[in-house]
């Protein structure tokens, strides 16, 4: 799963639980910086995860936690942050954002 949401500047922050098989996924995203687009940090159950990297979600019937904080992307994942805009959908009239999971190895 690729994180890249887009959200109003003056959201402090939200959350989403996702159920996938047995495992549930609690997902946070922080405005730390007022941003309304951008993945400048991701945490996975307390660990950095490299924002331009996919997401593994695994089925293990366990509860894990992903916060992401909104703000500029590091320069060597401009290119990679680009590219994941085409992995969110967008709604454009309520504004929310889906995260569409994608298969990785």
């Amino acid at each position: 799963m690729f994180l890249n949401p887009c959200i109003s500047k003056v959201w402090p922050e939200f959350g989403v639980t996702y159920r996938r098989g047995r495992t549930t996924w609690c997902i946070q995203i922080k405005n730390p910086h007022s941003a309304e687009q951008g993945v400048e940090t991701i945490l996975v159950d307390g660990n950095i995860f490299p924002p331009n990297q996919g997401i593994h979600l695994i089925d293990d019937g366990q509860e894990h936690h992903i916060e992401a904080f909104l703000g500029p992307p590091n320069r060597a994942n401009t290119d990679s942050a680009t590219a994941m805009t085409n992995l969110v959908n967008h709604h454009p009239k309520n504004g929310s954002t889906m995260i569409r999971e994608t298969a990785l190895e």
